[in-house]
């Protein structure tokens, strides 16, 4: 029996999520069976697939980082963000973590979009706008 091709791996993953299974789900069972398969070289390839396909779907994946709770008028701007980034998306899949490395301020990222709005960033901001004018 020969193994599968990246796009038929592709195309089972999003009949899984079509089908209603958690994106964590699915993630565990590709990363489970590229690991036994010996094919995590893959993954990057698989994962890259897999997002343009959701995307072509109307299906559109983002990942925000926060220090603390996010309200869902906060919730609700960073999903509109990636609507304006995007032509054509229907749905915007958010999964939103909490990150005790930030002190304040969000990070928003997608495949194609890196949004830092953290404390961090803006402190790193003006200390290399302060150096430069010095």
């Amino acid at each position: 029996m020969s193994k599968p091709s990246k796009n038929q791996i592709i195309v089972a993953v999003m009949a899984l999520l079509d089908g209603g299974i958690s994106i964590e789900k699915a993630a565990k069972l590709v990363a489970s069976y590229l690991v036994a398969e010996r094919r995590t070289k893959e993954l990057d390839a698989i994962m890259r697939g897999l997002l343009e396909r959701r995307a072509k779907s109307g299906f559109y994946e983002a990942q925000v980082a926060s220090a603390y709770e996010l309200d869902a008028q906060t919730k609700r701007a960073l999903e509109q963000i990636v609507r304006a980034s995007r032509e054509n998306v229907e749905k915007v899949v958010t999964q939103y973590r909490h990150d005790s490395s930030l002190v304040g301020g969000v990070r928003l990222e997608t495949s194609d979009l890196r949004l830092d709005l953290t404390l961090r960033s803006k402190l790193k901001s003006l200390s290399q706008l302060t150096a430069n004018e010095i």
